[in-house]
């Protein structure tokens, strides 16, 4: 009887609990988001721009903090541009080659046919007359080949001379260099650069150094922008692809300028603007604004003096502390913005 009575007493239990849990609804999703935003803002404190965390959430948000350290840079200018393909212009130097050949043969055949003439072989006037012609297409055939290299490929390429034009088409076919087209990303004095860099857009791991530089023979109907064509050369195996997408430092005139290396890591961006995050105070820290114009290996050049050397820079934990301060601004607790 009792074993009967304890097990009605169960039963009488788990019906309750399940009446229970059908009164009580669960907890709709917006709470959920709202209860872990809540959650995400506590320990955050936003005062005259300044975000102030406690331990425990600088802890959370795996904020490390680094002193940027004084570096200088060579004055410059970024650029972007792309690979071009050499296909055009080892066919044009195919054509040019072919061209000359036909005039020796020409010329060859002018001379012959001159002297027979002058010698008083029966060779008529007409013959030479014929053979002048020949050599003169030959000769302005030629001519117009030739005038189409700095039209269409400037100086880079126009002032190469036969041979050291041949020897850079075999290069370019095996791979071995390279035509780079690069447009410059800023204003740029009338002076031809002192030189330039270039790396695959987005992997600034490997720089490779132009060999010589020129300016293009057009510029872009829309961007106006300066441009250049660079000549690269590389070891086997490391040449860059046609079509393959640059990034570049043109190297101006001028002195060092003096800046910090800013990683990509501390950089975050709200809207258009980038910004990074410095400790003023322990556990308090300011957003500032930056501008982007210089890649510096993995990171960036940065000369600006809200940006000092010695300033102590959010190098990991800067997108979390972004989110961190947004949410606490937005649940009203500083202002949204510095």
């Amino acid at each position: 009887m009792k074993q009967f009575l304890a097990f009605l007493l169960i039963v009488a239990a788990a019906a309750g609990g399940w009446y229970a849990r059908d009164l009580i609804p669960p907890k709709h999703e917006d709470e959920k988001a709202k209860e872990e935003e809540h959650a995400e803002g506590q320990g955050v404190e936003i005062e005259n721009g300044v975000v102030k965390l406690d331990e425990e959430t600088e802890e959370r948000l795996g904020i490390e903090v680094s002193e940027l350290a004084e570096a200088k840079r060579e004055p410059g200018i970024a650029g972007v541009g792309q690979v071009l393909d050499p296909a055009p212009l080892v066919a044009l130097d195919g054509e040019i080659t072919a061209a000359a050949a036909a005039l020796d043969a020409s010329r060859a055949e002018l001379d012959r046919a001159q002297k027979l003439f002058q010698s008083g072989e029966n060779v008529a006037k007409k013959s030479v007359d014929t053979a002048q012609a020949l050599f003169r297409a030959d000769e302005i055939k030629l001519s117009s080949l030739k005038r189409r290299l700095p039209l269409e490929w400037g100086s880079l390429i126009g002032s190469l001379d036969s041979s050291a034009l041949s020897d850079l088409c075999e290069k370019l076919a095996r791979g071995e260099a390279a035509i780079v087209r690069v447009e410059a990303l800023g204003e740029l004095s009338a002076e031809l650069p002192a030189g330039a860099s270039i790396h695959r857009l987005n992997d600034t791991s490997t720089s490779i150094e132009a060999e010589r530089i020129a300016a293009a023979p057009s510029l872009d109907s829309k961007t106006q922008s300066a441009a250049f064509l660079l000549l690269c050369r590389f070891k086997e195996g490391t040449g860059l692809t046609p079509g393959t997408m640059v990034s570049s430092e043109l190297k101006t005139k001028g002195e060092a300028a003096k800046g910090v290396i800013v990683p990509r890591d501390a950089i975050v961006r709200q809207g258009a603007q980038a910004w990074v995050y410095l400790e003023k105070e322990e556990r308090e820290f300011t957003r500032v604004p930056v501008n982007l114009q210089t890649r510096d290996g993995e990171g960036w050049f940065i000369s600006d003096e809200k940006v000092p050397a010695g300033a102590k820079l959010v190098t990991t934990g800067a997108a979390a502390l972004l989110s961190a301060e947004l949410t606490a601004a937005g649940a009203g607790g500083g202002e949204e913005e510095p």
